[in-house]
């Protein structure tokens, strides 16, 4: 069974991809960049081996998050999930 914090932590980050999708809200946006910038920038440093080219992977898996935003479901799986997966997408592509 998933920890109280942790489910509600989810439920909080689909309610601002929500946000995203609506209303394109830019604080939403940020606490999820906040939140995963980190270590999506470490994984495109492991996978492109240079962070200019990890930045850029980064920039592009979130723009391609904003734009996806409404088609986010959370029944598929997590965020984190979510944007790993848009992130290998753009490392290929670079």
């Amino acid at each position: 069974m998933m920890p109280a914090h942790r489910s509600r932590s989810l439920h909080d980050q689909a309610g601002l991809i929500g946000k995203i999708a609506a209303k394109n809200d830019d604080d939403a946006a940020r606490r999820i960049y906040r939140k995963y910038r980190m270590e999506l920038f470490r994984f495109g440093v492991h996978v492109l081996h240079e962070q200019g080219l990890a930045e850029e992977m980064l920039q592009e898996t979130f723009v391609k998050f904003c734009r996806q935003a409404r088609n986010y479901d959370a029944r598929r799986g997590p965020v984190r999930g979510w944007l790993f997966t848009m992130a290998r997408s753009a490392a290929y592509d670079i």
